[in-house]
């Protein structure tokens, strides 16, 4: 009896949901260290003890410790007593579980309530136990998970209420070096989700009040809470003194919502929401920015807005996306720092327009249906306007014939419109200077193609055969132009390559190098496209690989005709780790019948494409340098190259890359491209790293983006600063002016800060 009384009177004093499982065993054992407390045996040790079986009451004594799992008390002596459920620590008390240790001088246990109270106390705690979080979680912005701690005349700790700190002191510096320090009447820490609530709150730096508030939350943990995130201040030519203030809602374990109110001297204010949530079968974002009143930018509307839309999801058979980002005008961007779009609805500049799209799809294995509706939004170059499609239906299917031969079905309907008298976006350029200007129409395509791919150690070997067709019923048309043009087209190609290989040594590395030359014919029959609109075609991208695909365009109104041939050889080196550690690649097409497609829009005839070249190349775990380049030897003019070198230390976290672009195509004088892109940032020492970030047009001779950033990393407080300076365009198409700021940012370890991450400023 006595034995049980004294496990269910330090059990109490340990945590009131703590409990006793088995008998008392005595002296400690390590392997129970782990253990949970609920399921986990009782053990007690003292220099002695004496148990009154009648009075159930009694003592232990001398260097007294007592474990359950993994929570301990220690202390020089304990009384307790069954009548009154109270239980007396003194001496040298110390009561700790992962994450929290209280100490004291003396503690007193009310076992039947579970509440403890520790005298002229000291408390050091780190992250609280927790369960999952929810879906879609958020981390508080920076939050640390270093130690805090901290001194009190009073703690006391129930299962009610938490843990309550009296005339309190605060803060994530060790002792010797307490560069910080908040003091408060109280703080109350609820346990459950890792939140802290202080009332008379006094900052001390050094020793010296800094800061005053009545009231004031923060965070011991990283756990996601409802509050006030780090905001953002800076300082810029244009701007002056601007300022933003995240609040933080965590309304559920899967949704969220965050609010920004902007602060800006010169334009005035703003503020800016962002709602997510997510479920098992889906995902939605939802974001805006409103900013009433711009008294720096009076061109523009008097109400000035972003908007975005995200949804993603999933319901078996059947999945939805939509993707929808519209602004009030095209400087809203240049003139706010709004996040409301996601970094794949940002501009750039071979993007100078953002989508709105939404698609349903039903996937049933074999075939494939989808519904689509798309729309666009110009931000430059006024006179061009994509086409908006309404809607969009097509179909796919796939069949396994056997013996290894599969028969691809596509069949497409799209409703074409658009305002204005621009042919199409600035980047889908027509290659033909008769093709039709449309301002609405009605485009079918369908397209049947059999394989033949046999399963071969050597390489592969692909023949194929097809028949496309393409017919339109057009609006708006010139005066004789015909408005219902079709084509019918077969086609046959061509696919096989060689794959050879060694054993040898590289770079003092052993592996294994291939040489895998490749060949891609085809034959396409589709002449008389010069009468078709271009209501969403382009040029594929200039890479290597785009030469072995079935057609040089994107989008659906031009196919190839004529005969090609694409000719390629690789040769990669793989080590013993199978990781591969060079790629070189190079090939050029051949128009045996007809011309290159780009050929009219230049001038000139040409038979063949630039020669194309890759490189991919990995010494060092740490470094890797890639490269790609298009070379005409007509002309002996390099038209497009890309050359970029990365450094990533693998023990630590410094990074430094340097990239080369060059577009110089003779099409697109307007927009000649030659710029080079410095990023990085580098640890000086332990405390101090140095953040650089360089974009230079060299073209036009100007600096794009020019940052350098100083950081300090201390052991409870981290500085950030930084000198930038960015071009910012006035309008549509218009000039470019600098802006340049200081950006600051400071964050007290465990408490909050205030500022933007300088690594957010050197994102690509």
């Amino acid at each position: 009896m006595a034995l049980g009384l004294l496990c269910w009177a330090v059990a109490g004093a340990l945590h009131a949901q703590a409990f006793c499982v088995g008998e008392l065993a005595v002296g400690g054992d390590s392997a129970t260290a782990t253990l949970d407390p609920a399921t986990a045996p009782l053990q007690a040790e003292a220099d002695r003890s004496e148990i009154d079986i009648a009075t159930r009451a009694g003592f232990l004594d001398g260097r007294v410790r007592v474990t359950q799992g993994w929570r301990a008390l220690q202390a020089e002596r304990v009384e307790f007593a069954a009548e009154s459920g109270r239980i007396l620590l003194a001496g040298g008390v110390r009561i700790s579980e992962p994450g929290l240790l209280l100490s004291g001088e003396s503690a007193a246990v009310d076992a039947d309530s579970g509440t403890l109270s520790l005298q002229n106390a000291a408390y050091q705690f780190q992250q609280f136990q927790r369960g999952p979080q929810g879906h879609g979680a958020r981390p508080i912005r920076g939050q640390s998970r270093g130690q805090s701690r901290g001194q009190a005349a009073q703690i006391s700790r129930s299962p009610s209420s938490g843990i309550l700190i009296e005339t309190a002191t605060y803060s994530s510096c060790p002792a010797q070096r307490e560069l910080w320090r908040l003091r408060a009447a109280e703080i109350a820490i609820d346990e459950q989700t890792g939140r802290a609530r202080a009332r008379h709150v006094r900052l001390e730096a050094g020793g010296v009040p800094v800061f005053y508030a009545p009231y004031f939350q923060f965070v011991v943990d990283d756990r996601r809470a409802s509050g006030l995130l780090y905001p953002s201040i800076g300082r810029s030519s244009d701007d002056g003194f601007s300022y933003r203030q995240p609040l933080y809602l965590n309304l559920a374990a899967n949704r969220d919502l965050t609010l920004t109110p902007h602060l800006n001297a010169r334009r005035g204010s703003g503020i800016e929401a962002e709602y997510r949530a997510l479920s098992t079968q889906s995902y939605h974002r939802l974001a805006g920015s409103f900013f009433p009143q711009d008294r720096l930018n009076r061109a523009q509307p008097d109400d000035r807005w972003v908007a975005a839309l995200a949804q993603r999801g999933q319901w078996g058979a059947w999945s939805a996306r939509v993707d929808f980002a519209r602004l009030s005008d095209a400087e809203v961007l240049t003139d706010w720092d709004s996040a409301a779009l996601t970094a794949d609805s940002r501009l750039s500049p071979h993007q100078p327009f953002l989508t709105q799209h939404a698609a349903l799809v039903l996937d049933l294995g074999r075939w494939q249906f989808t519904a689509a509706v798309s729309d666009h939004q110009t931000l430059v170059n006024a006179g061009a306007e994509p086409y908006r499609e309404r809607p969009r239906i097509d179909a796919r299917a796939h069949y396994d014939l056997g013996r290894q031969t599969t028969l691809d079905l596509f069949g497409e309907w799209v409703d074409f419109a658009r305002s204005g008298d621009a042919p199409s976006a600035p980047d889908l350029q027509a290659s033909d200077a008769s093709a039709v200007v449309a301002q609405s129409g009605q485009r079918s395509r369908a397209q049947l193609l059999a394989h033949w791919q046999p399963a071969l150690d050597w390489g592969h070997f692909i023949p194929a055969a097809g028949v496309s067709y393409l017919g339109y019923r057009l609006d708006a048309l010139r005066p004789g132009v015909d408005d219902r043009p079709d084509l019918l087209a077969a086609e046959l190609s061509l696919d096989a390559g060689l794959q050879f290989g060694r054993r040898t040594t590289l770079f003092g590395r052993a592996g294994v190098q291939t040489l895998e030359p490749r060949i891609f014919y085809l034959r396409r029959d589709a002449d008389g496209q010069a009468g078709h609109p271009q209501f969403d075609s382009a040029l594929a991208t200039d890479r290597l690989d785009a030469l072995f695909a079935r057609n040089l365009w994107v989008g659906g109104d031009r196919l190839d005709d004529g005969s090609r041939l694409s000719l390629g050889i690789w040769s990669r080196f793989r080590d013993s780790t199978g990781r591969e550690r060079l790629q070189v690649g190079i090939g050029q097409t051949y128009f045996l019948t007809g011309h290159a497609p780009a050929a009219p829009a230049r001038s000139t005839q040409r038979n063949r494409s630039p020669l194309f070249g890759e490189v991919a190349w990995q010494p060092l775990e740490s470094l890797a340098l890639r490269s790609r380049l298009a070379w005409d030897a007509r002309r002996a003019n390099l038209d497009r190259a890309r050359l970029q070198l990365d450094y990533r230390a693998t023990e630590s976290d410094n990074f430094l890359s340097l990239a080369y672009e060059r577009d110089h195509a003779p099409d697109m004088t307007d927009a000649q491209i030659e710029q080079f892109d410095l990023r990085g940032h580098w640890a000086l020492n332990e405390r101090w790293r140095l953040s650089v970030r360089w974009q230079e047009d060299a073209h036009r001779r100007r600096s794009l983006e020019r940052l350098v950033g100083l950081g300090y990393r201390g052991c409870c407080w981290n500085l950030g600063v930084a000198w930038r300076d960015e071009l910012r365009r006035t309008g549509r198409g218009g000039a470019v002016r600098s802006d340049r700021g200081l950006l600051l940012r400071l964050e007290l370890v465990g408490l909050g800060g205030l500022g933007t991450a300088i690594d957010e400023w050197l994102a690509p």
